[in-house]
């Protein structure tokens, strides 16, 4: 199943906009379901528990695939390149943005939730409000592909706070929004596209 999510970033994974999550087994499960009731800064959730895990063969194939890409690297920037070099037409739709409008804020500050402005206008970029990352050097995967813990959940949420608890109680790297329970019907790896962080934002960009 693939599409996108909010992303987790802690100090064990540098997780970036751009940057890929697939389910992996860590803490004993791949998915963990989530309900909220549109979780929004510091309302209350109920937790629920792992999902079904995805077939053997499949998770057989992950381990392979991580196995030689942390030797070689995935080169999914390289591969994205060469195919805008043969077609052209495709950059009007789709480009990667400036690195400076990769912001990851402290948890601790929220866009006020009436106010649908751009979140570098209503909540400011003084460095004080942003977490400091380093710039990734040529040897990093760029964008990065994690193994891990999906969040899966039924309902929007919006929270840094519950955001960087459950990266560090159970491992979550990204939170997806989605009708958790088919994951208990039908077996999948869950691949996601990282495309904000998880917080009470306005407008992003």
């Amino acid at each position: 199943m693939v599409g996108i999510a909010g992303g987790a970033p802690s100090k064990k994974h540098d997780i970036r906009l751009g940057d890929v999550v697939v389910s992996s087994p860590s803490h004993g499960h791949g998915v963990l379901q989530y309900e909220f009731v549109k979780r929004i800064q510091n309302q209350e959730h109920a937790r629920q528990g792992p999902l079904n895990l995805p077939p053997s063969s499949l998770r057989a194939v992950v381990a392979a695939l991580q196995t030689e890409y942390k030797e070689r690297g995935h080169e999914v920037d390289r591969t994205i390149k060469a195919i805008l070099r043969e077609r052209p037409q495709l950059r009007y739709g789709f480009r990667k943005p400036d690195l400076t409008t990769d912001r990851l804020y402290k948890s601790e500050v929220t866009h006020p939730a009436n106010n649908e402005g751009c979140c570098d206008e209503v909540c400011g970029t003084q460095l004080e409000k942003l977490v400091e990352r380093k710039q990734r050097s040529s040897r990093q995967d760029n964008p990065a592909i994690h193994y891990g813990v999906v969040a899966s959940g039924n309902s929007l949420i919006k929270d840094a706070m519950l955001r960087d608890n459950l990266a560090l109680e159970d491992g979550v790297l990204c939170f997806k929004m989605e009708a958790a329970r088919l994951m208990n019907w039908f077996s999948r790896l869950i691949i996601r596209g990282i495309c904000d962080y998880v917080r009470a934002y306005g407008r992003e960009l």
